[in-house]
């Protein structure tokens, strides 16, 4: 075999090669004007071969964007140097995809400039993955940001309820982003919920007192007694589970997608708390319902102060009343308290 046919064999296979890798390439003279692209390149702009040839690229219908782009990596690669760039590119239709773009320098034999050969990359997959985790790790953080400052509210701290109410759906509703949060509590023997507080993100007004027969709500009450951290329905107007509040509640509000989080206390369902989506379905993240789980909880730790500070109350008035005196020490024989009598 002749030292040229081994050459013109070699350059086949490269050809072949490049003619065959998936990604686009396209090969512009220092006219710009197209010299020849592999068929990843036509596919990923959507050109065909004979409407590019020759042809100025920044001229021909829908590479003139892609081309403002990338033109000074390209005007730099043209004077010899090796460039690299990234960036969104927008395209007919309206469509934008996150592409890389390698600019290679091609040279005569004698080492003159001919030309360029630009290798495209699509990232657009990767990137969006890359900016979905960047939000859900921005959206966690500020979720736990929240936790930490309402677990030190004084309301919640010290059971006083309806106040601690007031705060947590107003952080829980901005937090998530939903329209409305609302905590829902049993009242006349569980016969009735009663909305305790209600906050709507639109107009950062809060509402109480309206009322849901319970036994109204079976399928509703059951899935929530049942669920352990959150009920995540993510078309609630069309869950079958909610279909007795959908006419009278969830399609004159517009509440599109809900959390509901159970609240227990000494292990029973005492009330609901409702993050309300507003506007079509939305797919609740497990932070999201954690988050939900977790402002639910705090409910439960005010009702329990709340339940302290009244048994301490109890404890003091049947110690002030007493008809016999009462002293009580401390740890270190210190006096803590003595009623009416004692003194």
């Amino acid at each position: 075999v002749t030292p040229s046919r081994r050459i013109e064999e070699a350059l086949r296979i490269s050809r072949q090669v490049v003619e065959a890798t998936p990604a686009p390439i396209v090969v512009v003279g220092l006219d710009y004007r197209c010299r020849w692209m592999n068929p990843a390149f036509r596919t990923c702009f959507r050109v065909m071969e004979r409407d590019l040839i020759g042809r100025v690229l920044p001229e021909v219908a829908g590479l003139g964007a892609f081309v403002a782009a990338i033109r000074q990596a390209l005007d730099r690669c043209l004077a010899g140097e090796e460039r690299t760039h990234q960036g969104w590119f927008d395209f007919p239709g309206g469509e934008r995809r996150f592409l890389a773009t390698t600019h290679t320098p091609l040279r005569s034999p004698s080492g003159v400039i001919e030309g360029a050969a630009v290798i495209v990359s699509e990232l657009t997959a990767l990137k969006l993955a890359g900016e979905a985790h960047n939000r859900r790790a921005e959206q966690l953080r500020m979720q736990q940001s929240t936790l930490f400052a309402l677990a030190k509210d004084e309301a919640v701290q010290n059971g006083y309820v309806r106040e601690a109410a007031r705060v947590l759906t107003e952080n829980a509703a901005h937090t998530l982003d939903v329209a409305r949060a609302s905590l829902w509590m049993f009242v006349d023997d569980r016969a009735v919920l009663e909305l305790m507080d209600s906050y709507e993100t639109e107009s950062g007004r809060h509402a109480t007192g309206h009322r849901l027969v319970a036994k109204e709500h079976p399928d509703w009450l059951e899935a929530v007694e049942s669920t352990e951290v959150a009920l995540d329905l993510e078309d609630a107007r069309a869950d079958p589970r909610l279909g007795s509040l959908a006419a009278a509640y969830l399609e004159p509000l517009g509440v599109g997608a809900v959390l509901h989080a159970p609240i227990r206390l000494n292990g029973h369902l005492v009330g609901v708390l409702a993050l309300e989506h507003g506007g079509g379905p939305r797919q609740w993240s497990i932070e999201e319902q954690t988050f939900a789980g977790s402002i639910s909880t705090l409910v439960t730790l005010a009702l329990e102060a709340r339940q302290l500070r009244q048994s301490e109350a109890r404890f003091r008035h049947l110690v002030d009343g007493a008809p016999v005196g009462f002293c009580i020490y401390g740890a270190q024989g210190q006096v803590l308290r003595v009623n009416r009598a004692f003194a």
